[in-house]
Protein backbone atom coordinates (compact mmCIF):
# COMPACT_ATOMS: atom_id res chain seq x y z
CA UNK A 1 0.00 0.00 0.00
CA UNK A 2 3.04 2.11 0.49
CA UNK A 3 3.72 2.29 -3.33
CA UNK A 4 0.04 2.95 -3.81
CA UNK A 5 0.40 5.86 -1.74
CA UNK A 6 3.93 7.26 -3.04
CA UNK A 7 2.54 7.20 -6.97
CA UNK A 8 -0.88 8.28 -6.07
CA UNK A 9 0.91 11.75 -4.08
CA UNK A 10 3.52 11.56 -7.18
CA UNK A 11 0.60 12.09 -9.97
CA UNK A 12 -1.14 14.48 -7.53
CA UNK A 13 2.32 16.84 -6.98
CA UNK A 14 2.94 16.38 -11.16
CA UNK A 15 -0.24 17.77 -11.76
CA UNK A 16 -0.80 20.53 -9.44
CA UNK A 17 2.92 21.45 -11.03
CA UNK A 18 1.98 21.46 -13.97
CA UNK A 19 -1.30 23.47 -13.26
CA UNK A 20 0.93 26.19 -11.44
CA UNK A 21 3.02 26.90 -14.17
CA UNK A 22 2.07 29.33 -16.83
CA UNK A 23 1.82 28.86 -20.21
CA UNK A 24 4.54 30.21 -22.82
CA UNK A 25 2.28 31.99 -24.47
CA UNK A 26 0.95 33.84 -21.36
CA UNK A 27 4.77 35.46 -20.38
CA UNK A 28 5.24 36.65 -24.31
CA UNK A 29 1.89 38.75 -23.83
CA UNK A 30 2.54 41.61 -26.00
CA UNK A 31 1.18 44.97 -24.83
CA UNK A 32 0.69 48.14 -27.17
CA UNK A 33 3.13 50.75 -26.45
CA UNK A 34 2.44 54.42 -26.23
CA UNK A 35 5.14 56.55 -28.32
CA UNK A 36 5.86 60.14 -27.23
CA UNK A 37 6.57 62.75 -29.75
CA UNK A 38 8.42 66.23 -28.58
CA UNK A 39 8.17 68.24 -31.18
CA UNK A 40 11.37 69.82 -31.81
CA UNK A 41 10.22 73.11 -34.70
CA UNK A 42 8.66 74.80 -31.52
CA UNK A 43 11.29 74.41 -29.31
CA UNK A 44 13.54 76.19 -32.11
CA UNK A 45 10.89 79.19 -32.46
CA UNK A 46 10.86 79.17 -28.32
CA UNK A 47 7.17 78.45 -28.43
CA UNK A 48 5.66 76.27 -26.00
CA UNK A 49 6.66 72.32 -26.04
CA UNK A 50 3.85 70.23 -26.89
CA UNK A 51 3.83 66.37 -26.46
CA UNK A 52 1.47 63.94 -28.14
CA UNK A 53 0.70 60.31 -27.49
CA UNK A 54 0.46 58.54 -30.98
CA UNK A 55 -2.06 55.26 -30.32
CA UNK A 56 -0.86 51.96 -31.78
CA UNK A 57 -2.40 51.13 -35.13
CA UNK A 58 -5.80 49.35 -35.26
CA UNK A 59 -4.96 45.75 -36.53
CA UNK A 60 -5.91 45.21 -40.25
CA UNK A 61 -6.61 41.77 -40.08
CA UNK A 62 -7.62 38.53 -37.48
CA UNK A 63 -4.64 37.93 -35.11
CA UNK A 64 -3.34 34.30 -36.17
CA UNK A 65 -0.96 34.47 -33.39
CA UNK A 66 -3.79 34.82 -30.48
CA UNK A 67 -5.81 32.36 -32.07
CA UNK A 68 -2.89 29.42 -32.56
CA UNK A 69 -2.04 30.19 -28.19
CA UNK A 70 -5.79 29.69 -27.74
CA UNK A 71 -5.61 26.63 -29.49
CA UNK A 72 -2.63 25.12 -28.18
CA UNK A 73 -4.08 26.25 -24.99
CA UNK A 74 -7.17 24.42 -25.50
CA UNK A 75 -5.01 21.16 -26.63
CA UNK A 76 -2.46 21.34 -23.63
CA UNK A 77 -5.38 21.39 -21.04
CA UNK A 78 -7.48 18.26 -23.36
CA UNK A 79 -3.89 16.38 -22.86
CA UNK A 80 -3.71 16.93 -18.93
CA UNK A 81 -7.66 15.91 -18.56
CA UNK A 82 -6.66 12.75 -20.41
CA UNK A 83 -3.42 12.36 -18.73
CA UNK A 84 -4.73 12.75 -15.20
CA UNK A 85 -7.45 10.23 -16.29
CA UNK A 86 -5.13 7.94 -17.28
CA UNK A 87 -3.25 8.18 -13.88
CA UNK A 88 -6.31 7.42 -11.93
CA UNK A 89 -7.06 4.43 -14.47
CA UNK A 90 -3.70 3.16 -13.48
CA UNK A 91 -3.73 3.55 -10.01
CA UNK A 92 -7.09 1.91 -9.72
CA UNK A 93 -5.65 -1.01 -11.85
CA UNK A 94 -2.47 -1.71 -10.03
CA UNK A 95 -4.23 -1.49 -6.58
CA UNK A 96 -7.15 -3.70 -7.50
CA UNK A 97 -4.10 -6.10 -8.71
CA UNK A 98 -2.35 -5.52 -5.12
CA UNK A 99 -5.49 -6.26 -3.31
CA UNK A 100 -6.33 -9.17 -5.34
CA UNK A 101 -2.75 -10.78 -4.54
CA UNK A 102 -3.18 -10.29 -0.62
CA UNK A 103 -6.33 -11.40 -0.83
CA UNK A 104 -5.01 -14.88 -2.73
CA UNK A 105 -2.18 -15.63 -0.95
CA UNK A 106 -4.06 -15.21 2.68
CA UNK A 107 -6.75 -17.88 0.91
CA UNK A 108 -3.68 -19.90 -0.01
CA UNK A 109 -2.19 -19.37 3.62
CA UNK A 110 -5.15 -20.86 5.48
CA UNK A 111 -6.47 -23.50 3.20
CA UNK A 112 -3.11 -25.05 2.84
Amino acid sequence: MRSAARLTSACVLGCLVFLALPAPGALAAARPAVVRLVATDAVANDAPATTTTKAPDAPTGPDLDQDQADADARLAKRKLVIGVVAAVLLFIVVWGHRLRRKRRKKADENTG
